[in-house]
């Protein structure tokens, strides 16, 4: 079925049963050429190890004193999460083809600001789907493991 719909051409050649064989057969002859057990072709691969350990990351102590409040501004304003994303969306492809029911331009001065975006299926049914980032780039400095759990919570939560 997939290779029709993608109009690519198929033979089927074989089989792969609970065996644990790969058996080819010719129905031209009537025979099997190729009858092997899969260890033949795979081989006992063996178990993988990994010797692993944790290293506590050493954070340096912050300096409140140090801080310069508009270069601190203007650094937490370039970080994709908090940015305007104007330059992303322009006016033409805000809803191309008609299904977007969602866009990313919030509030009464439609600022692009929205981290989800929702479409629908079709122009008739209530079916569709949400599309959601997470980011959290500015935490895997402090700790990885604990960024990842949060932009995988946030973009489900979106």
């Amino acid at each position: 079925a997939i290779a029709a719909r993608e109009r690519c051409p198929l033979a089927d050649i074989g089989a792969l049963d609970a065996t644990g064989r790969l058996t080819v057969h010719d129905p031209l002859l009537g025979d099997e050429p190729i009858d092997v057990p899969l260890e033949v072709l795979f081989g006992k691969p063996p178990r993988m190890t990994r010797a692993v350990r944790s290293v506590p990351g050493a954070a340096a102590p912050w300096a409140a004193g140090a801080l310069d409040v508009r270069a601190a501004l203007y650094r937490v304003l370039r970080l994709p999460a908090v940015a305007d994303k104007t330059f992303l969306v322009t006016i033409g492809d805000r809803t191309v083809g008609g299904l977007v029911s969602r866009d990313p331009l919030v509030g009464p001065w439609q600022v692009p600001v929205s981290d989800v975006a929702v479409t629908l299926a079709d122009h008739r049914g209530l079916r569709g789907e949400a599309m959601a980032m997470g980011e959290r780039s500015p935490v895997a400095v402090l700790a990885a493991p604990a960024s990842g759990r949060l932009a995988v919570a946030e973009a489900i939560t979106n």
